[in-house]
C-alpha cells in the first residue's frame, strides 16, 4: 500500500506524477512516496544550543522547524 512520506496515511494516485494525501491536504511527488506507513527520515540534533535555552515560547515559535 502506498503511503504518505510525511504522515504515513494511505494516499490516492492523481496522475502519473503525483499522489494526494487527504490528511496533509497536499500533492506528493511519486519519487518520495513510501509504503506500509513508512515515513521520510527526519534530521534532528541530539543537543540544544545554549543560545536557545533561555528563550521564551514566543521567541521559540519564530525559529525554523529544523532549529526546533
Amino acid at each position: 500500500m502506498k503511503t504518505c512520506p510525511y504522515c504515513g496515511s494511505h494516499i490516492e494516485r492523481m496522475d502519473h506524477q503525483y499522489y494526494y494525501c487527504d490528511f496533509c491536504c497536499m500533492k506528493i511527488d511519486i519519487r518520495i512516496i513510501k509504503e506500509n506507513h513508512e515515513r521520510l527520515e527526519v534530521r534532528f540534533r541530539d543537543f540544544v544550543l545554549t543560545a536557545y535555552i533561555d528563550k521564551t515560547t514566543r521567541e521559540i515559535m519564530t525559529l525554523s522547524t529544523f532549529e526546533l
